[in-house]
Formats: C-alpha cells, sequence, structure tokens
C-alpha cells in the first residue's frame, strides 16, 4: 500500500515536513518555484514543473515528490500541457495488471490572467493519449472547478441505444456497486461555475468517478477557504478498486493559504478488497461482467426484475411532483433503477471474466 498526499504550497516548515514524511508520494500545486529553486528533504526525491524557467515574480508551479526508495517504480512524463505534471507508478510495485498514471493539476482561477477555457481541453487529449497505455488512471490538484451536486456520470436518457446502457452498466457502475460506493456524491459546495461544468463533462466522457464525496466520512467537505470545494481527486473506474482510502485533512494555515491536504491511500492486490467486506479476487484475475443483451432471453429478463423492488419506484415516482422534483430525487430513483437491471441482468445473462491481456 501506499499513501499519496495532495496539498498546496508551504513546503518548508517543520511541521508540513512531518506530515510528508507520513506519504510514499506528496503532490503540490500552486508551489511559485522556477527552476533555479531547490527542494531537499532527506529520504525524498522532488521534481518541478514550473511556469517559468526564472520569474520576477512567482506563480502557478507543480511539484512531485516522493521517498528515494520507491525511484525505480515511479517515472515522471514529459509533455505538453502546462496544466497537468504526469508520472508512472510501476505496474510492479503495487502488483497490478497495467501500470497507474496520475496527474497533478492545477487549473488557474477563471477571470485570472492565466485562465483559459482550454486547460480541460489540453488535459483531456494527454489523459486520452495515456489511456491507450493503461485503464488505470488518477487525477488530483486543484482545478478551481465547482460542481454542486450534479452527476458525473453518464445517466440512461444520455444513452443511444439498450446495447450501450447495457455497456455502462458492465463496465461502470457495476464496479461500484461491487465495491459498496455510491452513485451518488456528496457535496457541501453547492454552487457550481464554468469551469465546473467542463469538469462534469471531462468525467463523464470519459467514465471518471471524483472520490470527494464517496468515499472517506468527511470527503464531501470544503476543501478551500472552508466555503467552497475545487481541490479533487478522480479516478478511472478500474482504479476505484485499488483505492482503500480517501481522506480530507483539516485546514490549516502552516500547510497552505486556503487549501486543505487531501490524503488517498493505495492497495495492491484485489486480494486485499476482500479483507474489507468488498469483493474477492486473487491479483491475476480481472474483472467479472456481465455478458451482452441477448434478445432471445428478453422475456426471462423483464421476469427476473424484482417486482417488489419496482413497487418501491413506482411509489416513489408516484409522490415526485413538479413542486418538489429535484436532482437529487431524480438521481436517486436512477441509482435504484440501475441496481434492479444490474441484478436482473446478472441472473439472466450470466456473467464472465475477461481475458487478461497480452502485454
Amino acid at each position: 500500500m501506499f499513501k499519496l498526499l495532495w496539498s498546496q504550497e508551504q513546503i518548508t516548515i517543520s511541521d508540513f515536513q512531518e506530515l510528508i514524511k507520513k506519504h510514499s508520494i506528496v503532490c503540490f500545486t500552486e508551489t511559485k518555484t522556477d527552476d533555479i529553486d531547490e527542494i531537499k528533504l532527506d529520504d525524498y526525491k522532488f521534481v518541478m514543473k514550473n511556469r517559468y524557467k526564472i520569474a520576477k515574480r512567482r506563480s502557478g508551479g507543480i511539484v512531485l515528490g516522493y521517498k528515494e526508495n520507491l525511484s525505480k517504480y515511479i517515472e515522471v512524463l514529459e509533455t505538453d500541457c502546462n496544466f497537468v505534471m504526469w508520472f508512472k507508478v510501476c505496474k510492479t510495485y503495487l502488483k497490478t495488471d497495467d501500470d497507474l498514471y496520475f496527474g497533478i493539476v492545477y487549473v488557474p482561477p477563471e477571470y485570472s490572467p492565466y485562465s483559459t477555457d482550454d486547460a480541460f481541453r489540453q488535459i483531456a487529449n494527454e489523459y486520452i493519449d495515456l489511456t491507450a497505455k493503461s485503464i488505470n488512471v488518477c487525477l488530483l490538484g486543484d482545478f478551481n472547478a465547482r460542481t454542486g451536486n450534479d452527476v458525473d456520470y453518464t445517466t440512461m436518457n444520455d444513452k443511444e441505444s439498450q446495447t450501450e446502457i447495457f455497456g455502462f452498466i458492465e463496465n461502470d457502475y457495476v464496479v461500484l456497486d461491487e465495491l459498496n460506493i455510491p452513485l451518488l456524491r456528496q457535496n457541501l459546495d453547492k454552487a457550481k461555475n464554468r469551469y465546473g461544468n467542463l469538469l462534469l463533462e471531462f468525467c463523464r466522457a470519459n467514465s471518471l468517478f471524483i472520490l470527494n464525496g464517496r468515499m472517506g466520512g468527511n470527503s464531501g467537505n470544503f476543501t478551500c477557504r472552508n466555503a467552497s470545494v475545487v481541490d479533487y481527486v478522480i479516478t478511472s473506474v478500474h482504479l476505484l478498486r485499488f483505492v482503500c482510502n480517501f481522506f480530507l485533512h483539516d485546514f490549516s494555515g502552516l500547510f497552505s493559504d486556503v487549501h486543505s491536504p487531501i490524503t488517498v491511500s493505495f492497495k495492491n492486490t484485489y486480494k486485499e478488497h476482500s479483507d474489507s467486506g468488498n469483493i474477492s479476487q486473487n491479483t491475476n484475475e480481472k474483472d467479472e461482467k456481465i455478458k451482452k443483451w441477448n434478445w432471445d432471453l428478453q422475456n426471462d429478463f423483464k421476469n427476473n426484475l424484482s417486482q417488489e423492488r419496482k413497487d418501491m419506484i413506482f411509489e416513489s415516482l408516484d409522490q415526485i411532483s413538479s413542486d418538489n422534483i429535484d436532482q437529487l430525487k431524480v438521481d436517486t430513483i436512477f441509482d435504484d433503477v440501475c441496481k434492479i437491471m444490474l441484478d436482473s441482468a446478472r441472473n439472466t445473462f450470466g456473467i464472465f471474466k475477461p481475458k487478461k491481456r497480452k502485454n
């Protein structure tokens, strides 16, 4: 297992150094460093991606730090986008089938001199390139995006065919269901901004899920100024199997001017998930998936839909009117419908384990 810390600014205070030493990998944004800076901490190695080589007035900046004994497992990737710093964790370290790719993100605030809507497009383009190499990808950092409680996943209304609906259930929703991760996330920050819409579109288009508000007891709390949520950890659906904890630290002026640090912990085998009551698979096994839709079994599928759970959904629908409808109620009903369809599909079509991909 390794722990990854993300925080913003101020990396020289002794108390903060102690916090760093509790983590295998640390990530910082808006570091205000340039190429003449040097960061030193015993037993750690640091790599910087600076906005400027040399600057009179420093701004922006991303820094990655990791324990020196992990050097053979970690590779920093050189890419063109200034808004993300990518690094790879070798699959041999966590005993996964694919390497893990992490992107440390800093998107400048809207309406600042450095802001641009193109930031999300650039990040998305590099993300797509990396998914050709691995299904395990995580983005974390300061997106300056406020997303409210809007969904970060594709709903049935967004699908064009029944086949695509079941593809979504197989590949995305089933993983959250197996891991007891709620489809609906909690967020104390109810506001949204333009960057929030761009981030949600990015998640929906790429089957990415926000961890904030889904894992950890306080994970839906404010991350900035105790007033907003702009800092996120976002993972591909496959990487969720290796995430064992998300923890949002209390704000401290010793660590940052306005942001709260976040810790994410990762497990190194599928088997470890069974210890926490989630799933039981060995390291070499892939996810179980539901077989494809078979029109010859459509009546069996209908008959396998739980009548009791259907009645509960109809009762919920009867209680909704134009006066009390809201997004949460719609999402809750959608969640229930997905579960019924998922269970019926398992019982009707069966499940299979995909063959291991050749490297």
